[in-house]
């Protein structure tokens, strides 16, 4: 027992002790802002640095959306820092993410699964594209791989979730992705230690892309892909024909681009690139990754493009074209 008390106790104290009980047991509240977070009077620099967003495109966004006073979060906020720019308490600002992490996920699940009116509208266009990078003639529109998301370690399914190539923790995503920059498939997730052929054959890819119709145009992955009527891969052996050598050289200076994508997502939306909060049975950490490959396409198209668009000279379409709504 604390001394203080003890001597109330000896002395009789009963008032005074009544009274630094209670004030042991007051505890300080979070200070909140009264002021609610304003988006009218804000810059576009602040928009930007919140959201990720302009101000102007900000609002198409979430007009789009048709869900009122929509926001977006870009940076590895706590909640408690959250809670000081907008005014409201750490608990809100945690319900309300949830509750836009689910609205978005059930609207455009199968959009980010596969995005059939992407493929349709800018499937030849990539093709072309990337025909004219390469100088190859074979009708090449997309490129295929696996994304390896770290997450903390778990406490069930360990053996699972662990990924023995990048000896992390992690759960798997596939990822296709066009000429002009856009993510037009991420399937997923699956256990880390899952292949990308396991990926490829749960994903059911082949029978979606042909569906689409594009006169024969392939998807375009690393080795360890297998050969389809639909998928390509780099020539295999050590006595390949001058033409197979500069085939592989040429198709995979290319296919790096996918990679800027992976890269893109992690650099806009920070917090998905902070493995230690990615707790797998404690946070849907699968769909705010899939939520931000969503805002990454929707930030592609508002700016015009990305590192991969400029690359192939490809520019994408239109935010709204993009969100179906012309």
């Amino acid at each position: 027992m604390n001394p203080s008390m003890m001597v109330l106790l000896a002395t009789g104290g009963d008032d005074d002790l009544l009274l630094l009980l209670l004030k042991r047991s007051i505890r300080e509240r979070l200070m909140i802002p009264q002021d609610r977070f304003q988006l009218a009077p804000a810059c576009n620099q602040t928009c930007h640095a919140l959201f990720r967003f302009s101000k102007s495109r900000h609002k198409q966004v979430v007009s789009k959306w048709s869900i009122d006073n929509a926001t977006t979060i870009g940076l590895s906020n706590r909640w408690m820092e959250l809670a000081m720019t907008f005014g409201r308490e750490p608990s809100e600002i945690c319900r309300i993410f949830m509750y836009m992490l689910n609205v978005l996920y059930e609207k455009y699940a199968t959009k980010l699964d596969f995005d059939s009116d992407m493929v349709q509208l800018c499937g030849v266009a990539s093709c072309n594209a990337i025909s004219r990078k390469t100088g190859i003639d074979t009708p090449c529109a997309a490129f295929i791989d696996g994304a390896v998301r770290p997450i903390a370690r778990p406490t069930y399914v360990q053996k699972q979730a662990y990924n023995g190539h990048k000896c992390v923790h992690s759960i798997k995503f596939q990822s296709v992705t066009l000429a002009n920059g856009l993510i037009i498939s991420m399937y997923g997730p699956v256990e880390g230690r899952r292949h990308d052929v396991i990926l490829l054959q749960y994903s059911d890819i082949g029978r979606k892309w042909q569906a689409c119709a594009l006169s024969g145009a392939y998807i375009y992955g690393d080795p360890a892909y297998p050969l389809r009527p639909w998928l390509l891969s780099p020539f295999k052996g050590a006595s390949l024909t001058h033409e197979q050598a500069k085939f592989n050289k040429q198709m995979s200076s290319v296919r790096v681009s996918v990679e800027w994508c992976f890269g893109a997502i992690m650099r806009y939306w920070a917090f998905l690139d902070y493995k230690k909060n990615l707790r797998i049975f404690l946070s849907p950490v699968a769909k705010m990754y899939l939520i931000g490959v969503l805002f990454t396409n929707c930030l592609t198209c508002a700016r015009s493009g990305n590192q991969t668009s400029r690359f192939f000279r490809l520019d994408p379409p239109s935010l709204e074209r993009y969100l179906n709504e012309e």
